[in-house]
């Protein structure tokens, strides 16, 4: 994934320069601004996004570790980074059943 948003910034990049050149060459103005404007977005959005999937790349280490020690379960930290969501629903899933079973004494 951390490609693709280097691509994009890549690409914005060079889209941005091309049409700063072609506006220095003496072309159509509005074409070379709407170019480079629409490049300087990408690689504005594209470093946000860098940015937020680094975080999730720096912490899911930290992350696997603590659910490891708190439910006993051997989670890798290529397991959070590509199923997340799925492994957060099956440690609800466990909570359920641990929070439904209650003895009744009479």
């Amino acid at each position: 994934m951390l490609w693709i948003f280097g691509g994009v910034l890549v690409a914005g990049l060079v889209l941005a320069a091309i049409c700063v050149w072609w506006g220095k060459e003496g072309n159509a103005e509005i074409i070379p601004a709407i170019g480079a404007t629409l490049g300087v977005i990408g690689v504005i959005v594209s470093g946000i996004l860098i940015l937020a999937y680094s975080m999730a790349l720096a912490g899911a280490p930290v992350k696997a570790k603590l659910l490891n020690e708190s439910y006993g379960t051997h989670y890798t930290t290529e397991d959070l980074i590509w199923g997340d969501d799925i492994i957060k629903e099956v440690i609800q899933g466990k909570r359920s059943r641990l929070d439904v079973t209650v003895e009744q004494k009479n």
